[in-house]
């Protein structure tokens, strides 16, 4: 019996052309259901994710309005205590000044010891005692100049005492009391 060759061989090449037609067949359609199954749970994935950026942003935003809305709080009430300080200073140290200036003008024509002296002292140790109980709400500059500035109220009213006393001696002694010996100012 003889073989039918060709026969053979297009049956064997029929049969695997249509073996790789349909697994090529069956490939494509697998790979567009995998791809859209895949590309649907993407988008899908992606929605998801832009919903929770979406969230997370509103949430940081509500965060940072309240941080800003403590923070300008804050700093209001910091800035109002500091003009309260401010003017609370300032009216000391013009009483300071004030007292001083009555001080200056009393030396040699009335008791020095007496209420214009005391006046002054508390005067200057009232704002003294306010910067230092408050210094923190100024600039450190503004606190260190108005501590130089009550500390020289200070010695001028000591200064103004020792004039007071020199012109006492002379009206009790008809002459003038020995200058004091220099101090250094080192």
């Amino acid at each position: 019996m003889k073989l039918p060759w060709p026969e053979i061989i297009l049956a064997i090449l029929t049969n695997s052309a249509f073996t790789a037609v349909l697994l090529a067949a069956a490939a494509f359609i697998g790979r567009s259901i995998i791809g859209r199954w895949i590309s649907r749970n993407i988008e899908e994935y992606k929605a998801q994710l832009q919903a929770a950026n979406a969230r997370e942003i509103e949430r940081l935003r509500t965060e940072l309005k309240i941080v800003s809305f403590e923070h300008e709080t804050r700093f209001a009430r910091l800035h109002e205590k500091r003009a309260e300080v401010t003017a609370e200073l300032y009216k000391l140290l013009v009483r300071s000044e004030d007292s001083l200036m009555s001080l200056a003008l009393a030396v040699g024509h009335t008791d020095f010891e007496g209420e214009i002296a005391q006046k002054t002292y508390e005067t200057s140790q009232a704002a003294i005692q306010y910067l230092n109980e408050h210094c923190i709400y100024l600039p450190g500059n503004l606190a260190n100049t108005v501590g130089d500035l009550t500390s020289k109220f200070i010695s001028l009213r000591y200064h103004f005492q020792e004039l007071d006393a020199t012109a006492q001696y002379e009206v009790e002694h008809g002459e003038p009391q020995s200058p004091p010996p220099e101090r250094d100012k080192a």
